[in-house]
């Protein structure tokens, strides 16, 4: 996985890519393994899990 730090630490994740970047564009560049507690972490903050009510309430909306 290509993805961008927030600073030379590595330690959070910002942003990912399908390929290496430019680095003048996108600074602080690394890959890390998709089981990357750093990479879990940036998914889990990008692609929250829906709640039970937001799973109800499309469920409703679906069937009117």
């Amino acid at each position: 996985m290509f993805v961008q730090f927030a600073d030379n630490t590595q330690a959070v994740i910002i942003s990912s890519f399908g390929s290496g970047q430019d680095p003048d564009i996108y600074p602080n560049q690394g890959e890390v393994v998709p089981d990357d507690p750093r990479y879990v972490a940036f998914l889990t903050a990008t692609n929250p899990q829906p709640s039970i009510v937001d799973i109800n309430t499309q469920r409703r909306n679906a069937h009117p």
